[in-house]
Formats: C-alpha cells, structure tokens, sequence
C-alpha cells in the first residue's frame, strides 16, 4: 500500500490523504486541515477569489472588516435606519410578506389556528377556563404552585368538541407541569 505524504504550507506539518478523498482533490491540495486554510487565506487574501473585487468599498484586506468585532448599538440604529429608508428594501419586505402569507406560506394548515384561536377566545371559554381555577382553588393539582397556572382539558380540546367548556374536564396546572404532562403523552 503507497502512503501519501504531503507538507501543509501554513503550518508545515505533514499529512497523509484521508480515507474517503479522491484522487483529484488530494492532487490540489495544500493544507493539512481547513482550520489551516482560512488561517493561510485570511493573511493572503489576493490569492482567494473574493466576493469582493478589489476597489469595492467592502473588500478590505484580511477578510471582511466586520467579522467577529462587536457592532455598537449607535451602528446598528444607523444600520436599520438605513434600511428602512430605502423604498427598495421597504417595497421588496412588502412583497415578501404578501407572497408568504395564508395559504402561500410553508406552515399553512388550512386556516386552523384562525378556527382554533377563535375558539379559546370567546366568553364561555374564559368562563369555563375561570371555573375551574375557581374549583381548584387557584393552584396546580400536581405541584400546588400558584404561579403561571394554566387550565388544562382532561380529554382532549379537539377529539371531545362536546366536553369543551365542561368544568368537570378540566383541572389547574402550572406551566411546567402542564408541559411536561403533555411531552408524556406524546409519547
């Protein structure tokens, strides 16, 4: 079996080809590990074609001039500003929202969180959701904790339209316990 042996030319270790590279690519290769590329081609920019031509007012030498410095807040008000000044950008963000929304948009569902926001927000529910905090004395049943408490249906909101604004279906829970009763029943 022939070994190749090559030397990186920015740290000037030797490396043999990994298992898996082609012969190609193993041919043009110079570096032992990308780590040493971006290290060599951030201190020789000229050699790497840029996104960048030189004399475009964002090619600076040794990579972009921003990258991994902090913005200031003044910077990135002026940033914003700028943006939203723009009638290009303000017209394309219009676009985009009228393209990706109801039925065009990816996590359509048929209108079904309209039905279902609809549904917990008419009177009997904040009535229904008020008895049983009443009934269970304003705490979680599980934990007794009286912060962050939820109503919670026994069976189920959608499977059980008729036992939707029973008090007897429901029952006090805290936000954790109330997540974590749901991530149970998933399974």
């Amino acid at each position: 079996m022939i070994v190749h042996v090559k030397t990186c030319i920015y740290c000037k270790k030797d490396y043999t080809r990994a298992y898996g590279r082609g012969q190609n690519s193993w041919e043009k290769s110079r570096f032992c590990s990308h780590k040493c590329f971006n290290r060599y081609r951030s201190k020789h920019v000229e050699e790497f074609p840029s996104l960048f031509k030189i004399g475009h007012k964002g090619y600076v030498t040794g990579g972009l001039k921003n990258r991994g410095r902090k913005q200031s807040e003044e910077d990135i008000k002026k940033r914003v500003q700028s943006m939203r000044n723009n009638p290009h950008w303000r017209q394309s963000m219009k676009e985009l929202g009228a393209r990706r929304r109801g039925p065009n948009h990816p996590g359509w569902k048929g209108g079904a969180s309209l039905k279902h926001w609809a549904m917990r927000h008419v009177e009997e529910y904040k009535n229904w959701r008020a008895s049983v905090y009443k009934k269970d004395g304003w705490h979680c049943k599980l934990c007794d904790s009286n912060k962050n408490i939820v109503a919670h249906h026994i069976k189920s909101f959608t499977d059980y339209p008729e036992l939707r604004y029973n008090i007897d279906n429901g029952v006090t829970l805290c936000r954790s316990c109330h997540l974590s009763l749901h991530q149970t029943t998933r399974k």
